[in-house]
């Protein structure tokens, strides 16, 4: 504008938003992978409590997100394996990853599960861990099978055993 305030030329500024649109694109599939999952996609704090439930863990855990979020995780701990999830938040406060290990954890309907966990540690902008993701898997049908396959693998032994020594005693 002029002294007499009519307008007399604009100024342009352009800025470049590609780098913002390319992350929202990426937060955008991360985030659908974590909604559609099957596996149990699971955050939380420090001390353990609940920060998301995608619908993979509703449908592994029988819970709501409504009904997790913001409780402790230890709900799913059957009481045998109470010293877990201590010991697993002490190795995350400190950084450490979790390697990937079997364990039972308790359904809404108090039915165990064979669950396959992968613990990762959760940092925020400047490095500093805030909690944990966590990444359920039910292994309960495939441990049921290796079950009955070292059960029919023992019995085998035993009747080839058997037969062995009923042919040795002629």
């Amino acid at each position: 504008h002029d002294s007499e305030g009519h307008l007399v030329g604009a100024i342009n500024m352009l800025v470049d938003i590609t780098e913002r649109k390319k992350a929202e694109e990426y937060a955008g599939r991360l985030a659908a992978i974590v909604e559609y999952s099957d596996d149990a996609i699971i955050s939380k704090d420090t001390l353990g409590v609940v920060q998301t439930w995608n619908k993979g863990a509703e449908r592994l855990f029988g819970y709501s997100a409504e009904e997790m979020i913001g409780k402790p995780l230890s709900v799913l701990i059957p009481s045998d394996r109470d010293d877990e999830e201590p010991s697993i938040l002490d190795r995350v406060r400190r950084g450490e990853r979790v390697e990937p290990y079997e364990t039972r954890r308790l359904r809404k309907d108090g039915s165990l599960l064979d669950v396959s966990l992968t613990v990762s540690p959760l940092r925020d902008g400047s490095g500093k861990v805030i909690g944990a993701s966590k990444i359920a898997r039910d292994v309960t049908e495939r441990r049921r099978h290796e079950e009955r396959r070292q059960l029919l693998v023992n019995e085998l032994n035993h009747r080839v055993k058997n037969t062995l020594a009923t042919g040795q005693s002629r």
